[in-house]
């Protein structure tokens, strides 16, 4: 294998490894919950939004979220980084082990073991 060649079965290992990563990253995300300005209204309208405790101590008009509580409403995009890392660490592992073919052992082994991995 040429360098340029060599480069390219690289940059394959790296693509297929982002893909995979993507993939896996997906299964471990919560998204997050959003409430739009009409649904906030709804809520303190209804009664389920609880007043914050501490004082409305502002210059301007207030916001919604300025006087009441919608923490149990929401929720932020999370990933569970710990479950996704147990799981990747295979495909982190055998993407070394191509990379190292690549580099040191011969091509065809080396085509071989990418083909596989894609597949993976």
């Amino acid at each position: 294998m040429n360098q340029t060649q060599k480069k390219y079965a690289m940059q394959r290992v790296d693509e297929i490894t982002r893909r995979k990563e993507n993939k896996c990253k997906t299964k471990y995300t919560v998204d997050s919950i959003v409430l739009s300005g009409r649904e906030k209204l709804d809520l303190v309208i209804k009664g389920k939004a609880p007043k914050l405790k501490k004082p409305y101590l502002y210059n301007h008009s207030p916001y919604l979220t300025d006087i009441f509580d919608f923490s149990k409403f929401t929720r932020e995009s999370s990933c569970d980084h710990a479950k996704m890392n147990k799981e990747m660490l295979p495909v982190y592992n055998e993407a070394t082990r191509i990379k190292d073919q690549i580099m040191l052992g011969s091509e065809t082994e080396a085509l071989a073991m990418l083909e596989k991995f894609g597949k993976m």
